[in-house]
């Protein structure tokens, strides 16, 4: 909608919809309903009139300890495509979320949830994992990618970080030190916190990775608005979120919070999906802005002035505390993508917004308002300040990815821009001077790409990037990087010594890769770091990768690397599987789009294959242990072994599921070349894990006990009894075996955060299972051994506060690995059960105790908690009362409404009553104060009678039906304010006014040329009177 100025008493009204303009593929990463194969096709066509010039990509290792940004956008693309591929092969169709959902709750159960399963052969990990990442930033190096940062009201020393995949940090001292509690949260991936002025114990978390490209594939995108009351130790979920029965629309990321400055129960939540807003603290939302919603803030002098702004070039702004929205078109923005906000305190009038260009994600402008955001002036479209170079030359850039705006709290013409780098303007956004860099050249270091940076005082910034947090405190003379204890590392791989315990090497996107030694950290290698290992028969030959086969290696410990990369024109995958022959130490295997062997350390290749297919890399690889004869390699379509090292190969893909899901890892017997497992990665219920004992010829399905989520690696243990292994999932780690678990996969996870498991290694000599997660760094636990002890019981309920005919999943937290569990479970359906971790529907309201009884074949154990499930009751069921035009709801009683029209939400119509346009089912959610919610329908198959409706006043329209001027008169009545708007037949505001009427008759003239053939509604509404007409365009 194109809204101009009121002239004269002319109101111009222009409106289209979103839908006619196609996405661009950074939009489409974030459209649940865009198919990837679509994606990949519109990033492709871009990337092809977008592709840097070779002479200005340079290495792949970064500059500095940050990344490699020349070619940005690629780069963020493919750890998109890293991610999405394998989880929606082969259709491309993106997965259910109401299903993942179920399967959160299955992790958080630590097992399947198959209540007829036996327990004899239940066992759980033997102690709990243990943090064994980097605790400081690694020399070099640093911390991992954060979201935002924010600054408790109360104590400036208190701060909060919001990690994309890591959880909610917090600091008591500056930012010195970091701890976490959300750990146990059903997804890690969080986007902002806002803190109740009121009372800081009270705290609202944004779930989803809002800037990022991955919140929302590994994990739910969100779990919604979280909310706690003591201080961020424990959290419980809002009506807005996925497992209460008001669960708002699926597949959205929470983008931002703001609470409202002088009504502390009112929180507004910018989503991927629209402006959500509740009044009573989280009870209950209601939508009053479609869209997806990037950015929000309130005028810093008064509550009723509000503004925010999207994803696709629209800033809004409202006059009545954000209950509505008027979008105000900014000067010369055509063409502008993602937009951000900033508002001062020094002079609450003025207004920032910043653009990047929806073409290439550079910088489209700097706008100011110095008048609450009425009226906007472009203060610069010059040097392009979202691009990578420090100099400011230079096109492109990653709005759309990184975009952040501050202005300063005592000078008000004082900004800081964020994109690649920071830069810093003391006019108004008239003139520019670079504030940090991504090299640090030029100004000081701050790693690349800036996504969110606010003040703390005239002189004190932090910035959240992709290495973590930043600050400066005198104004960007210097930046410091308070990354220490921020466990927030995405690691793609691990690479283990065999003689060394506390050596290690790891992959890290964003972060380079990282070399531990005796609890030390250093970053070795900038950029990307993706596959990495040790050599076994020296731990100072260590080899690393950056992206698609950016093979690199060291003689010197880690001193040095030099590359020793393919040179080929096959294409890799974005993480190139690469492994060292078991029984030659010289040699390596590598899958391109054949498997390459090199017999000098890297030096020089050749191809062992001939089998590969142009544009089909190989994504898994394995040499057998026992004979480096035998070797599996699978691309996204077929797994082939060997026999003789590559002189003849065989494809053994028959009898796996390959048209339904795509292999990720393949594990060989250590003693046996023939006996070889593999995972697959996506949806496909009972399709994770693979046995073949004859070489492929024939395949069996183990995938029992595994839940229907990814299964990313697997590693098999040659000190274990009955094929001892485990699996890495998208939430956690199963472990299998004959012996105890009867050939069942069997929850590993105790002590371990809910969080993606990239890869698996087991330190042999010590028994060591060690985690590479994508997030919370690296984890280690003991291999499996039986318990010792009777179990000590502890378990939860999730969530323990619902509404009636809806369910808590309980899990069994017990010590000492129960192989039994009796639930005593009064109140729920059923009232019993057997299960490790059941799910159980309540249906009647009330309190209910919840009883354990745990044993295993040393003793019992019990606890019983009282009162422990509350079960509000659901509102009266309502009815919808048809007239006309007009639906209303009977009783009109409840708290909140929701009107739907043929499932689709509409978010415009939050009342009880509403005027329609056309036939078809309607429906009604209610909800009450407790947040339970009922619906009703109707079937809407005639519209006649009433055409119009006067409360009070008089307001005419004509000609009526109109293709061109509509003359409007409106006589209120009764002298006050009011709100002239248009909506379509969807209920959706196209258009909105505030009208001051003094008692004189208001004659104003609509152009409705441009506006398609229809039916709309002209609306004038008052404190206690609301006036309709509907109105034809023909």
């Amino acid at each position: 909608m194109k809204k101009l100025p009121l002239l004269a008493g002319m109101i111009i009204l222009v409106f289209s919809s979103s839908a006619l303009y196609a996405q661009d593929w950074a939009g489409m990463m974030n459209d649940r309903n865009a198919n990837m194969h679509d994606v990949q096709k519109a990033f492709n066509n871009w990337y092809s009139a977008h592709k840097p010039d070779a002479d200005n990509v340079q290495d792949k290792k970064a500059s500095k300890n940050g990344e490699n940004e020349e070619d940005g956008n690629y780069e963020l693309y493919k750890r998109w495509e890293w991610l999405m591929e394998p989880r929606t092969y082969p259709t491309g169709k993106r997965p259910d979320m109401a299903a993942i959902e179920k399967e959160y709750q299955n992790f958080l159960a630590g097992q399947n949830r198959d209540e007829h399963r036996s327990n004899l052969h239940r066992v759980q990990s033997p102690g709990a994992w243990t943090y064994t990442g980097n605790v400081n930033i690694p020399a070099n190096g640093d911390a991992g990618r954060l979201n935002r940062i924010r600054i408790n009201p109360s104590n400036s020393n208190i701060l909060y970080a919001c990690a994309p995949s890591g959880g909610l940090w917090i600091s008591t001292n500056g930012g010195f030190n970091w701890t976490t509690k959300t750990d146990r949260l059903a997804d890690l991936a969080t986007s902002d916190v806002a803190i109740d002025y009121a009372d800081t114990s009270i705290m609202y978390l944004a779930t989803g990775d809002g800037d990022g490209i991955g919140g929302g594939e590994s994990t739910p995108s969100t779990i919604g608005v979280l909310k706690s009351t003591d201080g961020g130790n424990t959290w419980k979920p809002t009506s807005l979120n996925y497992t209460l029965q008001n669960s708002g629309p699926g597949g959205m990321t929470v983008n931002e919070l703001v609470i409202n400055p002088v009504h502390h129960n009112t929180v507004f939540a910018a989503t991927s999906f629209g402006l959500f807003f509740t009044s009573n603290a989280g009870i209950s939302w209601n939508m009053v802005l479609s869209g997806n919603i990037k950015d929000m803030a309130f005028e810093p002098s008064k509550c009723s002035v509000m503004y925010a702004t999207t994803s696709n070039g629209h800033f809004y702004r409202s006059v009545d505390s954000g209950y509505s929205f008027t979008q105000v078109v900014l000067p010369s923005s055509s063409g502008a993508g993602r937009m951000a906000l900033a508002v001062t305190p020094a002079n609450s009038s003025y207004v920032y917004v910043l653009a990047d260009n929806s073409a290439d994600y550079s910088f489209l402008g700097l706008w100011q308002s110095t008048d609450e955001g009425q009226t906007f002036t472009l203060k610069s479209t010059s040097p392009n300040l979202l691009g990578e170079m420090p100099s400011g030359f230079g096109s492109g850039g990653q709005g759309w990815y990184d975009l952040a705006l501050a202005a300063s709290p005592s000078n008000a013409s004082e900004i800081l821009v964020g994109g690649v780098n920071i830069w810093r303007s003391t006019n108004g956004g008239g003139n520019w001077s670079l504030n940090a860099s991504q090299d640090g050249f030029g100004a000081p270091y701050v790693h690349a790409d800036i996504h969110h940076i606010i003040y703390q005082n005239a002189t004190t910034c932090y910035a959240a990037c992709d290495g973590g947090l930043f600050r400066t405190t005198n104004n960007g003379g210097s930046w410091g990087d308070l990354g220490n204890k921020l466990e927030i590392a995405e690691q793609y791989c691990i690479g283990l010594s065999a003689s060394n315990a506390s050596l290690w090497i790891t992959g890290w996107q964003d972060n380079g890769t990282n070399l531990a030694s005796g609890g030390s950290w250093t970053e070795a290698f900038g950029g990307d770091g993706m596959d990495c290992f040790i050599d076994y028969s020296n731990n100072n030959n260590l080899y690393c990768e950056t992206y698609q086969g950016g093979f690199q290696m060291s003689n010197n410990g880690g001193s040095s690397f030099n590359s020793i990369a393919i040179n080929t024109a096959e294409i890799a995958a974005w993480v190139t599987p690469w492994i060292q022959d078991p029984k030659n130490a010289n040699t390596i295997f590598a899958g391109i789009e054949n498997v390459w062997k090199s017999t000098d350390q890297g030096n020089t290749w050749n191809p062992v294959s001939n089998w590969g297919q142009s544009g089909n890399s190989i994504l898994a690889i394995a040499v057998a242990p026992s004979t480096d004869s035998y070797i599996y390699a699978s691309n996204y379509s077929s797994i082939y072994r060997t026999s003789n090292g590559g002189g003849a190969w065989t494809n053994v893909s028959s009898g796996l599921p390959l048209g339904m899901a795509q292999i990720t890892d393949i594990a060989v017997d250590p003693g046996n070349p023939q006996r070889v497992w593999v995972t697959f990665s996506g949806y496909s219920s009972g399709n994770k894990v693979y046995q073949s004992v004859n070489a492929g010829s024939t395949w069996t399905n183990i995938s029992t006990g595994l839940p229907n989520l990814p299964a990313n690696c697997i590693v098999y243990d040659k000190t274990g009894t009955g094929d001892a292994m485990y699996a890495g999932t998208d939430m956690g780690v199963y472990y299998r075996d004959t012996v105890n678990t009867g050939g069942t996969w069997v929850s590993y996870n105790t002590g371990l955060p809910n969080v993606m498991v990239t890869d698996l290694q087991i330190y042999a000599p010590s028994h060591l299972l060690n985690a590479a997660t994508y997030g919370r760094g690296t984890w280690q636990v003991g291999t499996y051994v039986p318990a010792a002890s009777k179990p000590v019981v502890q378990f939860q309920g999730f969530p323990a506060t619902i509404c009636a005919g809806s369910s808590v999943q309980f899990t069994d937290l017990s010590a000492n690995q129960p192989v039994s569990w009796n639930w005593t479970l009064t109140g729920g359906t059923p009232p019993s059960s057997g299960a490790q971790n059941p799910s159980i529907k309540y249906m009647t309201a009330g309190l209910y105790p919840v009883k354990l009884v745990a044993a295993n074949g040393i003793g019992s154990d019990s606890l019983t908690m009282n009162s422990y499930i509350k079960v509000n009751p659901l509102p009266a069921v309502p009815a919808i009362v048809q007239n006309g035009y007009q639906l209303s709801v009977v009783p009109n009683t409840y708290q909140f409404y929701q009107w739907y029209f043929k499932n689709n939400l509409c978010p415009d119509q939050v009342d009880t009553q509403w005027w329609i346009g056309a036939t078809g089912m309607y429906k009604i959610v209610v909800t009450d104060s407790t947040g339970c919610s009922n619906s009703a329908t109707l079937d809407v198959t005639n519209l006649t009678g009433v055409q119009s409706l006067s409360s009070t006043g008089q307001l005419l329209a004509y000609p009526n039906p109109a293709s061109g001027n509509l003359e409007i008169v409106f006589n209120g009545g009764q002298a006050g304010d009011y709100v002239l708007a248009l909506s379509n037949i969807l209920g959706q505001t196209l258009y909105s006014e505030n009208l001051r009427y003094t008692g004189t008759t208001l004659s104003q003239n609509i152009n409705l040329q441009g506006y398609d053939k229809g039916v709309y509604f002209l609306s004038v509404s008052g404190i206690n009177s609301r006036i309709v007409k509907k109105i034809t365009v023909f």
